[in-house]
């Protein structure tokens, strides 16, 4: 879904758009934010490459940084979630995927734990990781998986962080959460202000274990 906030729509990939985006970025910038919320997996291109394997093209993704960091937001890139509810508020996750099927690439929701997730996370990580480590933005990139885990999805959250840390290791999980019972699974913890009062403790022990707290 997408939220209109303007009565302005440029066409997509337009110099238009760009010139929209810049301006955003300068307004973030002149209110003293560091921090853009920027998703590789959504504005990755996805092809056919060689041997009909599934091949990545990070240039869009590129773009929207560069964009950030050039109007003056300069921090942390918070890539963005790969994963969200199945259904309603209280449903396990799924992620999207993209697969190369009868020569031609589909995109699919798929349970984390699948043999589906597993083959494409195992591609499209290392290669995320290379690709940040080459533009030298790796320290500055943290990785969401899916928005806001409660008790209810707790399993199927484990399981995309189950993902991350298998083949990315170097990446660092950040999300904003409504339980604490996701240790080793989340790095940087953005808990709503109720649960921030009412499990203070164990937040005060997540940064003496090294983790970062935000709110």
């Amino acid at each position: 879904m997408h939220w209109r906030h303007m009565e302005i729509a440029p066409e997509p990939e337009s110099e238009a758009y760009y010139a929209l985006l810049r301006r955003y970025a300068r307004n973030l910038a002149d209110h003293r934010h560091n921090v853009a919320l920027i998703s590789p997996l959504g504005l990755a291109r996805f092809s056919v490459g060689e041997q009909g394997r599934l091949a990545v093209d990070f240039s869009g993704f590129d773009r929207w940084v560069e964009i950030f960091r050039e109007e003056g937001v300069v921090g942390r890139i918070e890539g963005g979630h790969i994963g969200g509810r199945k259904a309603g508020w209280e449903s396990e996750f799924a992620v999207t995927v993209h697969q190369v099927k009868d020569g031609r690439v589909v995109t699919a929701s798929v349970d984390p734990a699948s043999a589906e997730a597993e083959a494409f996370y195992a591609q499209f990580f290392p290669t995320l990781v290379t690709h940040l480590k080459a533009r030298g933005w790796l320290e500055a990139y943290l990785q969401h998986l899916a928005d806001e885990p409660i008790a209810s999805n707790l399993a199927s959250y484990r399981a995309m962080a189950a993902l991350a840390r298998k083949y990315a290791p170097e990446l660092r999980i950040i999300e904003a959460c409504h339980t604490k019972d996701l240790v080793g699974a989340i790095d940087v913890w953005v808990p709503q202000l109720n649960y921030l009062e009412n499990d203070f403790e164990h937040y005060q022990a997540r940064q003496r274990a090294g983790d970062e707290v935000w709110f």
